[in-house]
């Protein structure tokens, strides 16, 4: 589909093409140096999407027989590369969102693959860049009450976690207050948008589109 950006995807993808036939190691784990087949690496990053893959789906795409998955999954081995995965993706999300601007309908694919993705790597993602855009919300909203000059860089950053949190809503049961809900809708529409000469309506109307969250698994999975 145009215009869709999905960044667990993208970084399988990464991770798979930097992987050397000839240097199969992953990562030192506990001093030690451990390898893993390619296919039983994929179906370790692939980790990521246990919010809504089960067990079966992720060795089927991986290609690893699913006794042989299951068995796996009791190594404490694969299982530590199961974490580092989940952590260094997180890192990876955060990153992207906070350096890149992306257009409205791929903040909304971005989204939506997050809604796919194991609750431990939602939390990992969401917490830090939640926090920032509150506290970007409150400097903004000061500086423009006392018409001081707001930085054009805090403004962007601000609209590139709002742009992605008002989809993420839009995917998934929003946790955060009313009141803090309408504070940050606020802070967009009547400073951040006007001030960067943008228009709002761009990303409002595609909030309204549902065929994206009805198809997004297969959207992705069909990737692999």
């Amino acid at each position: 589909m145009p215009d869709s950006i999905f960044l667990g995807q993208r970084w399988i993808q990464k991770r798979i093409s930097e992987y050397s036939k000839e240097q199969k190691t992953i990562a030192s784990l506990r001093d030690r140096t451990v390898t893993f087949p390619a296919e039983l690496y994929l179906a370790g990053l692939m980790h990521i999407y246990t919010g809504s893959l089960s067990l079966a789906e992720i060795a089927k795409a991986a290609g690893v027989p699913l006794k042989e998955f299951k068995h796996w999954r009791t190594q404490i081995d694969f299982m530590i590369l199961v974490d580092a995965a989940k952590v260094d993706f997180s890192n990876y999300f955060r990153q992207k969102l906070i350096i890149n601007e992306y257009k409205p309908a791929e903040y909304r694919s971005i989204a939506a693959e997050y809604s796919l993705f194991d609750e431990q790597v939602r939390t990992q993602i969401r917490a830090p860049l939640f926090q920032k855009m509150k506290h970007l919300a409150n400097s903004i909203s000061n500086y423009n009450k006392v018409k001081l000059k707001i930085d054009r860089s805090d403004l962007r950053t601000f609209k590139k976690l709002y742009s992605f949190f008002m989809f993420e809503k839009s995917f998934l049961p929003t946790t955060y207050q009313e009141t803090l809900r309408e504070r940050f809708d606020r802070v967009a529409k009547e400073i951040v948008w006007s001030r960067l000469g943008v228009a709002y309506s761009d990303t409002e109307q595609l909030l309204g589109d549902n065929a994206l969250k009805k198809n997004i698994k297969n959207f992705v999975m069909e990737r692999f």
